[in-house]
């Protein structure tokens, strides 16, 4: 079981966008999700001071399996929260993240929140896995802040034309490509080496040998939400 942690961004809410839908598919697995609310008021610049004030609730959560997902500004903090933990995790998405490239809409607001300098190695350090998300229409957060991130994480941009800034004003109330993504992520390490799972993160996750496979995934039948996930995978 994974523990999913989805950060909202500037006035942001668990609610809006595709979080609730996430939120639902993730439970259903078996894993435990996490949509904190963080102050975020109209206008006034969010302090990341109170972002961290609020994450210390849930500090006991955060492990070597945890997920960050951060839409916005809440990327962002992601990026904060990862200059900071002492356990490294097992993951960290990016969802329209500014880092500091204009343009940005908001860039003055954006950047009273924490600044766009980033200690790049102990980030690289406190996660094994990054994706990041950017369209090339985005109103907010321009396509070559998603460029930089990308480059700076080492990983390559996960890029979807046409698809704004990833909320419910793009269409955003689901979001199956962040979802594939996840789905090598959740899998236990364990696993993954039984059924020889390869974890790369541009493309789905290949199953060999087929037969082995089968047999492994029988006898973990009884284990709901890991039948749940080879279905996603669509093992044969």
């Amino acid at each position: 079981m994974r523990t999913v942690f989805i950060v909202h961004g500037t006035e942001g809410y668990p609610e809006e966008n595709w979080f609730p839908w996430l939120k639902e598919r993730l439970e259903a697995l078996g894993h435990k999700v996490f949509v904190p609310q963080f102050p975020s008021l109209p206008v006034v610049p969010a302090k990341v001071s109170e972002w961290f004030d609020v994450l210390k609730d849930y500090e006991k959560y955060i492990d070597h399996d945890t997920i960050f997902i951060g839409h916005s500004l809440g990327g962002i903090f992601t990026l904060r929260a990862l200059e900071k933990i002492k356990t490294p995790i097992k993951a960290a998405i990016f969802v329209g993240t500014p880092i500091g490239v204009r343009p940005i809409l908001h860039y003055d607001r954006d950047s009273a929140f924490s600044g766009f300098d980033f200690d790049w190695e102990t980030i690289k350090t406190n996660a094994r896995h990054f994706v990041v998300f950017q369209s090339d229409d985005d109103p907010y957060v321009s396509l070559a802040n998603g460029k930089e991130l990308s480059e700076h994480l080492g990983v390559e941009l996960s890029f979807i034309a046409n698809a704004g800034h990833f909320n419910k004003r793009a269409g955003y109330l689901k979001f199956d490509q962040l979802l594939r993504k996840l789905e090598p992520l959740l899998v236990s390490g364990r696993l993954s080496a039984v059924l020889g799972l390869s974890i790369d993160l541009t493309h789905r996750p290949q199953i060999g040998p087929g037969k082995n496979a089968q047999k492994t995934l029988i006898m973990l039948a009884n284990v709901g939400h890991l039948t749940q996930v080879a279905r996603r995978l669509r093992l044969r």
